[in-house]
């Protein structure tokens, strides 16, 4: 490897870790909401580690091309103070050579950065929820306290008494939907204290129903009423616990992801012959658009470190006697249009020409406008 390219590539590598380091410990800031939750369903302490871990590869292919960007102009603004871009260029070497290295290293942090999203962001993602959903299912009182959880499912709980997190409750209400007769069933309990692996409560009422034969007969009412009972953590939470959870698109790994539209596209070609509903069509066709808008994003992430870094590459470069800051704002700009391009497309992924010209469109301005700014570099314009 030649001297030049070492020195290009060392000093490119230094500020992009730094910069890697330094966007995870704000971006999990950013996940500290999600994290205090977990925290707050009473998880040991190693997997509250564990749960946080699981945030960094679910942050990071978002922060590498922003680090590329910095690295790529902080190196081009370093060589045009210090005068080595222009004894280089006089030495006869072009603006393609002396950015070659930096533009082979971006685009091979691009590479990394598509493994990464698809592979380890992924795996992260699906075992964080994973670990979320056992300890939601392991302890009944944690469900207890989500009431944002509970009605999602069909319930409501209402706690007027003192409570901890997975220890203990006063004063509890719970309404339940009976998916069987389509009913309601109160439940209310003076105290509940979890011990072990068992279930203890006081002064329990329960109030049930009974589907009777005529639909135009008043439901018989059961009502139930026990002063001290104990039952097994597991048996309680099967009232709530659902048969299982959707794997979302951002949960699976490339060649999963790969299947699942195959799947759809099956599902899509045998509709006429299953005489499938119309809305069971349109269903499996958003799916597909959405699982097409995933496969769309990952390659737009992964191209946006070649994007940023070249974009590094062209406006960090300052041939004018006297400092600007010119280049800086147009960088700014362009990176804040692909960022909000980025994020808007998450929130449409249904749609998937727009959110695909959402996630395309940015890198083909930044492509444009750096690719121009070194040609005019190139022929001594400012």
């Amino acid at each position: 490897m030649p001297i030049l390219w070492r020195y290009l590539l060392s000093q490119y590598i230094k500020v992009f870790f730094l910069s890697i380091f330094s966007f995870i410990a704000v971006l999990l800031v950013t996940r500290l909401d999600e994290i205090a939750q977990f925290a707050s369903l009473g998880a040991a302490n190693h997997f509250i580690w564990l749960f946080a871990l699981y945030q960094i590869p679910y942050i990071l292919p978002i922060s590498v091309p922003i680090s590329c960007l910095i690295s790529a102009i902080l190196l081009m603004q370093k060589l045009s103070r210090t005068h080595e871009l222009t004894a280089l260029r006089a030495a006869g070497l072009s603006m393609r050579s002396i950015t070659a290295p930096i533009l082979i290293a971006g685009a091979t942090f691009g590479v990394a950065n598509f493994y990464l999203i698809s592979e380890l962001s992924t795996t992260a993602h699906r075992y964080a929820k994973q670990l979320e959903i056992e300890l939601r299912s392991i302890n009944p009182l944690v469900l207890l306290q989500n009431k944002q959880l509970l009605r999602l499912r069909g319930a409501y709980v209402d706690i007027q008494g003192q409570s901890h997190p997975g220890t203990y409750a006063e004063d509890i209400f719970f309404a339940v939907h009976n998916k069987n007769d389509q009913r309601l069933n109160l439940f209310v309990a003076k105290n509940l204290v979890s011990r072990g692996e068992d279930l203890f409560a006081k002064n329990v009422s329960i109030i049930s129903s009974i589907k009777t034969a005529d639909s135009q007969t008043a439901d018989h009412l059961m009502i139930e009423n026990i002063a001290d009972t104990q039952t097994p953590i597991a048996d309680f939470s099967q009232i709530m616990k659902k048969n299982g959870w959707r794997l979302n698109d951002d949960h699976l790994n490339l060649r999963l992801l790969i299947v699942r539209i195959e799947s759809y596209k099956e599902q899509l070609a045998n509709a006429e012959n299953t005489a499938m509903g119309v809305e069971d069509i349109a269903s499996i066709q958003k799916h597909l658009r959405q699982s097409y808008t995933e496969l769309v994003r990952r390659f737009s992430v992964a191209f946006a470190v070649f994007a940023f870094t070249l974009l590094g590459c062209s406006y960090g470069v300052g041939i004018s006697r006297h400092r600007k800051n010119n280049g800086v704002f147009v960088v700014v700009a362009l990176a804040a249009m692909y960022l909000s391009a980025f994020f808007i497309a998450k929130q449409v992924t249904s749609h998937f020409f727009l959110a695909s010209t959402l996630l395309l469109l940015p890198h083909v301005i930044i492509m444009f406008a750096a690719i121009r700014n070194l040609i005019r570099i190139k022929r001594g314009i400012e």
